[in-house]
């Protein structure tokens, strides 16, 4: 979803700095491990 808005976003030319949505990515990806290995467990 973010990666949409950036494109939008993009589009009316307003610049969404590169690595705040890469920081964004990799944030859901650590919560995304993080909720698999406790639904792992039980």
């Amino acid at each position: 979803m973010m990666i949409d808005v950036s494109l939008v976003a993009e589009g009316i030319q307003f610049e969404i700095p590169k690595w705040y949505i890469y920081f964004l990515m990799a944030f859901s990806f650590m919560v995304d491990v993080i909720q698999m290995k406790i639904d792992k467990h039980k």
